[in-house]
């Protein structure tokens, strides 16, 4: 009997240890369908270490547009006058936008997330945001959406080498449901260059 009984509890003692193991929140892999018909993939000397590709008909923003994100990013008094827009890309309407940008800190990509979703959270007044960490081609991502009415704004954060980087799509939500296999096309193609 007593035997009976310490069997039952060490098989519940290890279920229950195995309900308490944790897993890495980058473990689920994207499988997204990539169609490059749709996408171009982005030659630039700023951005040796990986790859990005846009929607086909976008193109490279203005210098003035790019100078204008950088002075707002430097008027910041967070975590944003840290991250330096280094690539901005339009459609033709200029209504939608792609940025790139760096964030040269020696944080982990986790904590950066943390804090940036914490500064995100304390500037949102009716916006909706959500977080999802995935990988892709080898690369551990941190997805944020932040949404309203009008707007969604689809933030990749990585860290393929020691450089956190931030990859962005701010869209009208018109543009995101006509779009979306242009934009997931897009985010499949995301990956570290050898």
């Amino acid at each position: 009997m007593i035997l009976r009984i310490l069997i039952i509890f060490m098989s519940f003692s290890i279920l229950l240890s195995c309900n308490k193991i944790k897993h890495n929140k980058y473990d689920e892999k994207l499988l997204i369908s990539v169609d490059t018909l749709l996408t171009k993939t982005v030659e630039d000397v700023s951005i040796r270490n990986i790859q990005i590709s846009i929607p086909k008909v976008w193109v490279k923003s203005s210098d003035k547009i790019l100078d204008s994100l950088q002075k707002n990013n430097l008027s910041q008094t967070n975590i944003f006058k840290e991250i330096i827009p280094i690539l901005a890309f339009n459609d033709s309407i200029n209504k939608n936008f792609c940025l790139l940008s760096i964030y040269n800190n020696l944080e982990s990509l986790d904590s950066f997330v943390e804090v940036l979703q914490n500064e995100i959270t304390n500037k949102l007044k009716s916006d909706k945001m959500a977080v999802n960490y995935f990988s892709n081609n080898d690369l551990k991502i941190s997805q944020m959406i932040i949404y309203n009415v009008d707007y969604i704004n689809l933030k990749l954060i990585f860290q393929p080498e020691k450089k956190i980087y931030i990859f962005e799509y701010l869209v009208t939500n018109k543009y995101y449901k006509e779009n979306i296999k242009t934009i997931e096309s897009s985010i499949g193609q995301l990956k570290r260059r050898k």
